[in-house]
């Protein structure tokens, strides 16, 4: 199942958020929202899947898109439970939720 995390942190460190997105569209809009890009920086980012940010302005050095095909998307949400997840964003990524 296709998909896109969104991430962002300092280089050489874990990431300081990250964000499981159906389309790279919608991952492109979370992470604009996020780091607050202006229409420059976020055309870069759409055009480049990454985008090196300035950590004093944006309190992070870096954002970017990585695509991934596993079938637990959840795994890359942050603060997330599975049932939760799947709950909220389920059907979204065409998982079928049980009521």
């Amino acid at each position: 199942m296709k998909h896109y995390i969104g991430m962002g942190g300092m280089h050489g460190y874990m990431p300081n958020f990250c964000d499981v997105y159906s389309t790279y569209k919608n991952c492109i809009e979370g992470i604009a929202c996020i780091q607050d890009l202006g229409k420059n920086r976020k055309a870069r980012l759409k055009r480049d899947g990454c985008l090196e940010l300035n950590l004093r302005r944006d309190g992070n050095e870096y954002v970017e898109i990585q695509e991934c095909d596993c079938n637990e998307p959840w795994i890359h949400q942050d603060g997330e439970s599975k049932d939760s997840w799947i709950k909220e964003y389920g059907e979204e990524f065409g998982i079928k939720t049980e009521e």
